[in-house]
């Protein structure tokens, strides 16, 4: 991983509650739901995409391009 996304998690690491909470950036309660991302595109203008796109489109990327 390049330098700046480096630089961002370390500052990132900084704002967790624990090194044991298990997610990158805090939240208010944990992971994000369906029907919050689905909200926050049709915000945006795109209600023709859907939550399940961005998860299939990075996993996708992710069996292609990495060993994960």
């Amino acid at each position: 991983m390049s330098e700046p996304p480096l630089a961002i998690l370390r500052e990132a690491r900084k704002l967790r509650a624990s090194d044991t909470d298990g997610f990158i950036f805090p939240g208010m309660k944990g992971a994000l739901s369906n029907r919050a991302l689905l909200m926050a595109l049709r915000r945006m203008g795109r209600g023709d995409l859907t939550a399940h796109g961005f998860r299939s489109t990075f996993r996708d990327w992710a069996a292609e391009t990495t060993d994960y």
